[in-house]
């Protein structure tokens, strides 16, 4: 797939943003402004941000002065960039594209590209609303987000259109000002809109949807380090599910989280964590002292997912030998109190209604509050030179964070009862539900298929019926279907010559096709007409001098013709007039119809060429252009009378309406 992502590993998604930029500002300047962009983005989108959980990476912006990757013009095109690695849960990437069109909302004048390791994700999930041109060759830098919407840059097809519509993959910085300058041109049809709203629908509200509150029996150390940091239990959900033997090795020891500590506590995971940790079959070593009750018992479920976190997060700790001693990885502790920055989010927060009315001490305050600070010292808090891995972060909250258990106990007696978790398990009513929309979908692009057939059987029917509609005879009252021929009469009498249409038809043709006439009939045979009463009569000499000389002249005719013609083709291969041509392709092996498609778009407006200094002229596609012509000007009469009507009828055709888009 053509674009950014050739060396992109699975699962990931990758979004680039393009903010207006004033050509006036220095380098040095721009690198500030982009880093104050990325924050005033990222605090835009702090209450969603917020109390997410994340599969296993997190959405981030990251400032970049320079050129795309793809971009063939490398020039000075600052913008920020993020990458975010979604794993198993792809509604990760999907609750991306709601921030970005959020974004795209709150700030117009910001274009947004994003794509995943399979290239237009987004094209992807619209493909049953998308013009026919549209596929992963010709879609490349033409596929953004702009207030709101999804644009996508259409091909230009006439030359009306070079100018504000690029042809061939077009340069990312004309792409974008493309979107901004045409945006009522490269906006996608309302289908696609409809799509991909569809796919996105829910959120934010789904964020809670998504999410499932479990009672967890952990140890002390766990319970805290959670409650300090929620993101947390991706990374020892990830580390759990991934184990191998040496990480099995390190969870018989227990060294950091042992289990005598073990209080039940509610943990908030998402959907896809929680069904991955609870699916996971692990029998723990009896002397590490686990003791979990019997598989049958209410209680064996809470101590199963207490038994597996405490595993990964210990997995997690194990990897951190060398932390402490790397530098800058010590871990600094956010002034809440004095931060203007912290001030500043905060405050967008309560603007954005990401404390629900809740009054300030209340539980639920108290609990938002310390989501909004674990997510501020995760990413804002700290600078791009402080960064600090997984495993040493909670190595040194574990050794920082008070781990008062007497608390822990208290705080174990007011729990909320967890979440049903029968979703997990789907009925068979569900699943004949989601086979029904499946099939809908199969059985709508069944009926495109199908239409397309008929279009094509349609088109040849219409060329057909023109070939033999052009051999009628045209008299004073009109188009009459042709008679057949009366004998011709080879004898002159009382002077007058019989004129014979058909043959002089035949030969004006195989003059402008440059072809020689059949030998039995076409001028020879048209001159044995004057040669008197007896048409055996043998040629005197001087006749045979006359038609020898006639051949002569009539073949310098031809060379003059043929001479003049290419004349012609050189003047007009200066001009946009051949472009009004559909040409024949040279012949060349194809493996499939996408081939052969991509090649026409290649060579459409490569109708003429060179070799030399001889002009090699591609024979024009005459069946082709007259129905590209025949259909526009139907579709240009608007429903009323006009010449494409009438000659549709008379052949007996009825054009349905034009249900086809860009």
């Amino acid at each position: 797939m053509a674009g950014y992502f050739r060396d992109v590993k699975e699962e990931t998604v990758k979004y680039f943003l393009y903010p207006v930029f004033g050509v006036s500002k220095k380098e040095k300047d721009v690198d500030f402004w982009l880093k104050d962009l990325a924050e005033k983005y990222t605090y835009s989108l702090g209450h969603y941000l917020a109390s997410y959980i994340w599969q296993v990476e997190q959405f981030n912006l990251n400032h970049f002065v320079g050129s795309c990757p793809s971009d063939k013009n490398k020039g000075f095109l600052p913008h920020l960039k993020g990458t975010t690695y979604f794993g198993d849960n792809v509604e990760d990437e999907w609750f991306i594209v709601f921030l970005l069109l959020e974004l795209s909302k709150k700030y117009p004048d910001l274009v947004i590209k994003v794509e995943d390791s399979d290239g237009e994700f987004l094209l992807i999930e619209t493909a049953e609303f998308l013009p026919k041109w549209v596929n992963p060759e010709t879609s490349e830098n033409r596929v953004f987000l702009y207030q709101g919407q999804l644009h996508l840059i259409p091909i230009a097809h006439t030359p009306a259109e070079v100018t504000p519509l690029p042809s061939g993959t077009p340069a990312l910085e004309d792409a974008i000002m493309v979107v901004r300058e045409y945006s009522s041109i490269t906006v996608a049809n309302q289908d696609i809109q409809n799509a991909l709203k569809k796919r996105i629908s829910g959120y934010p509200a789904k964020i809670q949807e998504l999410q499932h509150r479990a009672h967890c029996y952990v140890p002390a150390g766990v319970a805290t380090i959670l409650k300090h940091e929620p993101q947390l239990v991706s990374d020892a959900v990830h580390a759990f599910y991934y184990r191998d033997l040496l990480d099995l090795k390190v969870c018989r020891s227990m060294r950091y989280f042992p289990p005598e500590t073990r209080i039940m506590r509610e943990i908030l995971f998402t959907r896809c964590l929680y069904a991955q940790l609870l699916q996971q079959n692990y029998q723990p070593d009896r002397l590490v002292g686990w003791n979990l009750p019997p598989q049958n018992s209410p209680q064996f479920k809470a101590h199963d997912l207490g038994m597996k976190l405490a595993c990964g997060l210990e997995i997690l700790v194990a990897g951190a030998k060398n932390t402490l001693d790397a530098p800058g990885s010590h871990l600094k502790t956010v002034d809440f109190s004095d931060d203007p920055r912290w001030s500043k989010f905060i405050q967008n927060l309560k603007m954005n209604g990401y404390f629900k009315g809740e009054l300030e001490g209340s539980r639920l305050y108290k609990q938002l509050l310390q989501q909004a600070q674990a997510f501020y010292g995760s990413t804002l808090g700290n600078s791009e030179d402080e960064y600090i891995s997984t495993s040493g972060k909670i190595l040194q909250l574990l050794n920082k964070l008070d781990i008062d258990l007497d608390k822990l106990k208290e705080e174990e007696r007011q729990l909320n009862p967890p979440d049903d978790d029968s979703w997990i398990n789907i009925s068979s009513e569900q699943l004949e539900a989601l086979l029904d929309e499946k099939r809908v979908g199969l059985a709508g692009r069944e009926e495109e298929s199908y239409q397309e057939r008929q279009e094509e059987m349609i088109g040849k029917a219409i060329t057909e019926s023109l070939k033999e509609f052009l051999q009628h005879t045209s008299g004073l009252e009109g188009v009459e279907a042709p008679k057949p021929p009366p004998r011709r009469k080879k004898k002159i009498n009382n002077n007058k010559v019989d004129f014979d249409a058909s043959n002089f038809s035949d030969t004006v043709h195989s003059i402008l096709d440059f072809k020689e006439p059949d030998s039995s009939e076409g001028s020879s045979s048209g001159m044995s007409d004057y040669s008197g009463e007896d048409s055996d009569i043998d040629l005197s000499e001087e006749s045979k001098t006359n038609e020898a000389s006639y051949g002569r002249n009539r073949e310098n005719l031809v060379k003059e013709m043929k001479e003049y013609m290419g004349v012609m083709d050189e003047e007009l291969a200066q001009t946009n007039i051949g472009l009004s041509f559909e040409r024949i392709l040279p012949s060349q092996p194809t493996t499939s119809s996408q081939q052969v498609d991509q090649k026409q778009e290649e060579n459409k407006n490569q109708t003429l060429s060179t070799e030399g200094d001889h002009l090699q002229v591609q024979p024009i596609d005459v069946d082709l252009t007259v129905l590209k012509n025949i259909l526009e000007s139907y579709n240009s009469q608007q429903g009323m009378p006009g010449p494409a009507t009438s000659i549709l009828s008379s052949m007996g055709f009825q054009l349905p309406e034009n249900a086809d888009s860009m």
